[in-house]
This record gives C-alpha cells, structure tokens and sequence, in this order.
C-alpha cells in the first residue's frame, strides 16, 4: 500500500531566527504533532545556520509523517532542493553492508563466522588474519588501530592497495576483544558478499535493497553522483559563510563503507524497512540480529551533543546502539567533506528519522540527539 506523504517542502530565506531551539511540542501519543513540530524547528534550525540544502525524514513503518527539503542544491545555481535530490551518506552506507552481508546469511550462502582470508587470500596483518571473522568486519571488532590507514584513502590510494599495507600492523588487542572504528578493514566485507552472491557488491545492494525498496535515487560512486541532473554540490565552512567545493573520490573508493549516495525519499523508505515495513526484502528478525548491542564505545557516551541522553553506548553491526534510559536507538551518521548524514530508528516507538546536509555541519548530531531525548519524553512506548 502507499505511503501516506505529507510532504513539507520550504525554501530558504534570509529571516531572523531565534539562536536558542525551542521545545518541541506534540501530545503524548500523537507522532503526527510531534513530527510536526519538530520539522519547524528543524526548518528553523536550517534558516538560522544558512545551510546550503538540508533534508529530513520522520517516518513510522507503515507511514510517512514528513518528507522535508530546504535550501537549494547550491550556493550558486539557485535551483531549490528537492525530495529526489541525492546527497552524500558517508558513513551512513555502513548500515546497508551490514544487510546486505546479512541477507547472505540468512540464506545459507555465507556464516558469520567465516574467515575473512577465505575470500581475501591475499590479506595479510602481523599475526595471524585468520582470525578476523566477518563478524569482527561490521562490528569494528577487527583489533587494528582505529581508522587504519584512513590517510592513504585520502591521499588517493585504492582499498587494495591500502590493504595490502596493512602487513605491518599488529593487533591491538584479539578480534572480538575491543572496538575500533574502521572504514577500510569494514571495506573487506565487499570480497565475501561478491564470492557468495556471484555480483559486485554494488551490484547485489543494487538489486537485493534499492530496487525492491524502491530506492529509485540511490546509487554508489562519485560519477553517479556528479552526473545526476538533480544533486546537491558539497559545501564547507570558510571566512564565515559555506562555500562551494568539489566531490572528492576518496571515500568512495570503499563503497560499503561510505560509497552510497540516496535521497531523503530513498532514506525515508529505508527507514520504513528497518521498522519492519517491508520483511519480503529486510527481515526484522535480520535487523533485530544487526542492532544487538556488542562492542562497548564508551567514548560516545562523552559526546556533547549526546551525553545528556544516553546512559549507555555500544556497537552493534553496522550500527551505533544507544541507550536513552530504557529506550534503544539504532544509530548511524557520516561525514565527508561537504556533506553531513544521520540516520537513527527506535522500533519500540515506531518511530525514523534522517537528516541529510551538504554541509560539514556538526550541529546535525545536536538535532539528532534532541529528537530521540524528546520522542522518548513526548510519545512514550507505543503500545
């Protein structure tokens, strides 16, 4: 059935705002006023900051309560944003991975605990690779240093020759024991997910997550994204106002790791397929095995946009899990140069949100994490 959109377009103008965010309202029980009232902050949170394009989803499983553009594409084309424009997601393309890998499990084709090495005979680490598990690859769980060789992505180098590097470096710790951040080493689930489904990795998100969510929007790669008729430019911040600057390549190099670009459409029907909305194509059970909280990331607990609402943080398999009290947020956010991503669902509240910026915005997390400490206040469990 389709979707009930109420669909909030506004422009960018050039008026006053208030500095201070005001509360948002909304009745216990009503996910409609309170959806409501946030998209108006959110619309003059966006104003305030002068934020190129900004674009929100809140979403319940079986509907959408507001589908929200403002701004335009860029600073210097003037063409509005719209619900179909593609942004960057960064980091937030770890969270269609870890489907990804798991539809291949579910399905007999792969385990968890396979050898990293069965599909990468070539990786090579100082100690024995072996023991990195394909579960250790989405948990960030690998016991590298963190962000292992992020810099040489940035200086232009592929994933294969990145890995190739990764000989010299000696664990940290047991993989399984301690967690680690990595886009690389998270990279590797790319070779497993070809071998099993006998596709590229693009090629099996392509058609096992976009095309049957109809995600018509979504994609990989910076050429997919530069070509595109309706994209929005990044932007970033200098002498006191947000300038334009071209795409770079680098994280796209690792796509699962932060290739994807979607629209707020697309996320808005992703979101919907997390909460259960389409179990044909993503399995709650899935999800449900995806955000198990696993890798304890206690440095999250002191992030300032966070700290005043989660009591407990962890990793869990291409997701961020926090805890607000009693209530579980699956969380996931990306950045890249000119673009900022959040995504985050609470299945308990029936309740989604994404939030897509092309600018390196960090009070995106201040929205994200007012949203969840509100939604909990303001809605309650659903019943």
């Amino acid at each position: 059935m389709k979707p009930n959109l109420i669909l909030l377009c506004f422009l960018l103008f050039t008026v006053p705002a208030p500095t201070v965010l005001a509360q948002t309202a909304g009745a216990k029980g009503e996910p409609e006023a309170f959806a409501r009232d946030f998209s108006e902050r959110f619309r003059r949170h966006v104003r305030r900051e002068a934020y190129p394009a900004a674009a929100l989803a809140i979403v319940q499983r079986d509907r959408v309560l507001v589908l929200a553009t403002e701004g335009y594409r860029s600073g210097s084309d003037g063409k509005p944003a719209d619900i179909d424009t593609l942004f960057r997601l960064a980091s937030v393309s770890k969270t269609f991975a870890a489907a990804a890998l798991g539809l291949l499990v579910d399905r007999g084709q792969l385990a968890w605990d396979d050898p990293l090495t069965h599909f990468a005979p070539e990786f090579r680490i100082h100690g024995d690779p072996a023991q990195i598990r394909l579960r250790h690859l989405l948990e960030h769980s690998s016991g590298l240093m963190p962000r292992a060789y992020d810099n040489l992505i940035e200086d232009g180098l592929t994933r294969d020759a990145v890995v190739a590097r990764l000989a010299d470096l000696p664990y940290l710790c047991d993989p399984g024991q301690c967690y680690g951040y990595q886009n690389v080493i998270f990279s590797m689930v790319e070779p497993a997910i070809a071998a099993a489904s006998g596709q590229s990795y693009e090629r099996w998100v392509q058609e096992q997550i976009f095309e049957p969510l109809a995600m018509h929007s979504a994609n990989f790669g910076r050429r997919a994204l530069v070509d595109s008729t309706n994209y929005a430019g990044p932007h970033v911040r200098s002498r006191g106002r947000w300038t334009p600057v071209r795409v770079q390549a680098d994280y796209y190099r690792l796509p699962a790791a932060a290739g994807v670009n979607a629209s707020i459409t697309d996320m808005a029907r992703w979101l919907q397929a997390l909460l259960g909305n389409n179990p044909e194509t993503l399995p709650p059970s899935l999800v449900a095995y995806l955000t198990l909280p696993r890798q304890p990331t206690q440095r999250q607990l002191r992030r300032a946009e966070w700290r005043n609402h989660v009591s407990a943080a962890h990793y869990g398999m291409g997701w961020r899990i926090y805890m607000i009290d009693d209530l579980q947020v699956n969380y996931h956010g990306g950045w890249v140069q000119g673009y900022r991503a959040d995504i985050a669902f609470a299945p308990e509240l029936d309740l989604g949100i994404a939030i897509l910026l092309n600018a390196e915005a960090s009070s995106i997390s201040e929205l994200s994490a007012a949203f969840w400490g509100q939604a909990k206040d303001v809605l309650g469990a659903a019943e």
